[in-house]
């Protein structure tokens, strides 16, 4: 469930904390077994990111739907283009009709 609201990277800022805590406490207690005339304390300090907003996340999910449909456009455009040429054309380029659709996901999206 923290998971789902505080996201992937605040959870493993709680695993930092918490590991660190885990070994301060073992430290404090090997020194508490190990020195007992001397009383001996130990500070943990955790910083924490500040999360986006919600209007941030919002603006960042419509920035990257817009980036998603313009590469989405430019695909259709290649296929379009590709479909266009003769078979002999494409042979040429190295691309045979059934991976039009392979060539222009590749081409637009870098893979």
């Amino acid at each position: 469930m923290h998971l789902l609201h505080g996201g992937i990277a605040h959870s493993l800022d709680c695993a930092d904390a918490a590991l660190a805590y885990l070994y301060t406490n073992q430290a404090i207690t090997l020194l508490q077994q190990t020195d007992r005339k001397n009383t001996t304390m130990a500070f943990l300090n955790t910083s924490h990111s500040i999360e986006a907003s919600i209007p941030e996340r919002a603006a960042a999910a419509w920035k990257s739907a817009g980036e998603q449909l313009a590469l989405y456009r430019l695909q259709r455009r290649t296929m379009r283009e590709l479909s266009a040429l003769s078979n002999h054309e494409l042979a040429d380029l190295g691309i045979n009709r059934s991976n039009i659709r392979a060539t222009a996901h590749a081409a637009t999206h870098g893979k």
